[in-house]
C-alpha cells in the first residue's frame, strides 16, 4: 500500500523516574503515615470502648435506682391497700379498739413555742447555706437548737391514762 513512504512513529516519551533516595524517602513517608493512622485508629477504638464501658455502669447504676425505686413504690401501694388487713389485725390480735372522738386528745404547741421553732428553722436554714453564726452574732446555731429543742416548754406531756 504505502511502498515509498516511511511511516515514523513517535515513541512515548520516557517516564521520569525518581532518584532512588527520593523514591526510598517518600516510600518511608507513605509507610511511617500508615502506621501513624492505624495507630490513631487504634487508639479512637480504645477511647470509644472505654466510654462505652463508662456509660453501660452508669446505665446499669440508673436502672438498679430505678428498680429498687419501683420496689419502694410497689411495697407503699400494697401498705396503702392494705388498710384494712392491719385494722383487723389489731382488732382481731392486738385486742385494739378504736376510740371514740371525746376520748382523743390534741395538743398544741403555745404560740412562744412556735415563734421560737419558726427562728430555729430560719437559723437550720442558715447554717446549711453554710453559715456558722446567726446573723446578729449573738449565740452559735447549734445552741440555739438544741436548747430549743430540749427546752422543758416544747416537751410532750404524757396522755392520761385510760378511763
Amino acid at each position: 500500500m504505502n511502498a515509498g513512504r516511511r511511516t515514523t512513529v513517535k515513541s512515548p516519551t520516557p517516564r521520569r523516574r525518581l532518584p532512588p533516595k527520593y523514591a526510598r524517602m517518600l516510600r518511608l513517608t507513605l509507610g511511617a503515615g500508615f502506621v501513624v493512622a492505624l495507630g490513631l485508629g487504634h487508639i479512637h477504638l480504645r477511647l470509644a470502648t472505654r466510654d462505652m464501658q463508662i456509660q453501660s455502669t452508669s446505665l446499669q447504676a440508673e436502672w438498679t435506682q430505678l428498680f429498687d425505686q419501683k420496689n419502694a413504690l410497689a411495697a407503699d401501694l400494697s401498705r396503702l391497700t392494705g388498710g384494712g388487713r392491719m385494722l383487723e389485725y389489731a382488732q382481731a390480735k392486738l385486742d385494739l379498739i378504736a376510740l371514740p372522738a371525746e376520748q382523743i386528745v390534741v395538743w398544741e404547741l403555745p404560740e412562744n413555742v412556735m415563734q421560737r421553732y419558726d427562728v430555729v428553722y430560719t437559723q437550720v436554714a442558715l447554717a446549711r447555706s453554710g453559715a456558722t453564726e446567726r446573723p446578729d452574732g449573738r449565740e452559735p446555731l447549734m445552741t440555739r437548737l438544741l436548747g430549743t429543742v430540749l427546752s422543758p416548754e416544747a416537751q410532750a406531756r404524757p396522755a392520761p391514762g385510760r378511763r
